[in-house]
């Protein structure tokens, strides 16, 4: 009978000692996932800014030879830029380099 209990003691031990380590990688991975995640937030704010900087320099750019003229549509930039022309529109607001000069009527 006492073999028995102290094989019990060793097998509780045994798991005990699995379950330490299989938290301990748990915990490992845990902090890994945070951190990730940290850097997706980083990379995805710099992407975000990068394709603004594009938007903007497609939409100042002019055709060669006409001063006035535009090189790409809304859609293009969109295209080129890998984003909807809805963010196209909102980035030319933003920045004053609309396509049409509209009026914004303001209400008292």
């Amino acid at each position: 009978m006492a073999k028995s209990t102290s094989k019990k003691v060793r097998d509780k031990q045994a798991v005990s000692t699995k379950l330490d380590d299989h938290e301990k990688r748990i915990n490992k991975a845990e902090e890994a996932i945070k951190e990730l995640n940290s850097k997706q937030k980083d990379l995805t704010k710099e992407f975000k800014t990068l394709q603004k900087t594009r938007v903007i320099d497609d939409l100042s750019t002019k055709k060669p030879g006409f001063s006035n003229k535009n090189q790409f549509t809304y859609d293009e930039v969109a295209k080129r830029n890998g984003t909807s022309v809805g963010t196209v529109q909102r980035i030319a607001n933003d920045n004053e380099l609309t396509r049409r000069n509209l009026q914004v009527l303001k209400t008292s």
